[in-house]
């Protein structure tokens, strides 16, 4: 696995690491990813965390430890799904000690949030809009094993609860996300909820 970054100034430029997998961008040309971390061993395996990677310095500075659940027993940490356009908030999916795992956000200003602790089941964002006001991805729900959800506002909204499916994009500003739900695709707005 690898990864690369593009810019008109500089051109293609591979993203250097140890199995590094890139997700995002901001506007500053900082990339937001996963490679692994060599301060961090477990089984001999150096551990995949989430971080960022710094084109000028081609270096990986990663998140800290997660206050939540401590130093890493598995040789997967944490991963990155998004990053708002300046930079300042990654989303991602945090392992628990019984490998469970859940949503974050993280931010140099607030540290860890974990938002997916508010339905404790398996879930992971795919996203977060550029200016940070809504996130997006899956939970596992039970009556569907990946379903579409939205953190908003503190609240965890469910699209369609029975069906199968991601939320996977949004506008800028949050005002939609898109996703689908069983065979359908959807568009969800704070103002007007969801249509199919």
């Amino acid at each position: 696995t690898g990864g690369w970054l593009w810019s008109q100034s500089a051109g293609l430029v591979a993203v250097n690491g140890d199995e590094p997998s890139v997700i995002a961008v901001s506007e500053q040309g900082v990339v937001a990813g996963t490679s692994r971390n060599p301060a961090y061993t477990v089984d001999g395996l150096s551990v995949q965390m989430a971080g960022y990677w710094h084109p000028q310095t081609q270096e990986w500075t990663f998140l800290p430890l997660n206050p939540a659940v401590g130093e890493p027993v598995f040789s997967d940490y944490n991963s990155a799904w998004g990053m708002t356009a300046d930079g300042s908030v990654i989303v991602g999916m945090q392992f628990y000690a019984d490998y469970g795992y859940r949503a974050f956000k993280y931010s140099q200003a607030n540290g860890y949030e974990m938002i997916g602790d508010v339905y404790p089941a398996g879930n992971r964002p795919n996203g977060i809009s550029n200016d940070g006001s809504v996130v997006f991805g899956w939970a596992n729900l039970p009556m569907a094993s990946r379903s579409p959800v939205i953190w908003h506002n503190g609240s965890f909204i469910q699209i369609s609860p029975d069906d199968y499916g991601e939320a996977s994009a949004s506008s800028p500003n949050g005002q939609y996300v898109t996703g689908y739900a069983g065979e359908q695709g959807f568009v969800w707005t704070p103002q007007g909820g969801t249509t199919f």
